[in-house]
């Protein structure tokens, strides 16, 4: 980071209207105060909201400066990693290195449930699970509806 730089006030800066998803935050603040039964005022919990979304956009923007002075065009992990000792936060460094680590290898090893790997979509697999019938059957069905709507589009209801 820049010593002409300032917390919030930088030349990539995100516009106000980007910010992390609100019942996330609450949902993560919540927990670790519960955690140690603590409670959080609503001020408390707004504040903590701002902190976590200038904190992710302060990261963004440091890890694009050392992106750009290797002189790549796509931010990679170690750019972040790197991002985080220069702004100070050395101590997180071997911390968030070994969760990333460990966190590709169960996305690799299939587990798609982890922070990093993608999640299941819930609604699909019950839809194709509530009717009973095997994916076969159902992409039978689908494939004599659209022959049925080709012929007869006027006639789509069964």
């Amino acid at each position: 980071m820049s010593d002409n730089d300032d917390f919030g006030v930088r030349g990539g800066a995100p516009s106000d209207d980007v910010e992390l998803p609100r019942a996330t935050v609450k949902k993560f603040s919540t927990d670790v105060a519960t955690a140690s039964d603590a409670r959080l005022t609503v001020e408390s919990r707004e504040l903590l909201f701002n902190c976590c979304t200038e904190f992710v956009a302060l990261l963004s923007s440091e890890s694009n400066e050392v992106c750009e002075r290797e002189k790549k065009k796509t931010i990679m992990p170690e750019h972040v990693l790197a991002a985080l000792k220069e702004l100070g936060l050395d101590r997180f460094h071997e911390a968030v290195k070994e969760d990333f680590e460990s966190g590709k290898e169960a996305a690799a090893a299939g587990d798609k449930s982890g922070k990093y790997g993608q999640k299941k979509r819930a609604g699909w697999s019950k839809m194709s699970n509530s009717s009973g019938m095997t994916t076969e059957e159902l992409e039978r069905i689908q494939r004599e509806l659209f022959e049925k709507a080709k012929t007869d589009p006027a006639d789509t209801n069964q």
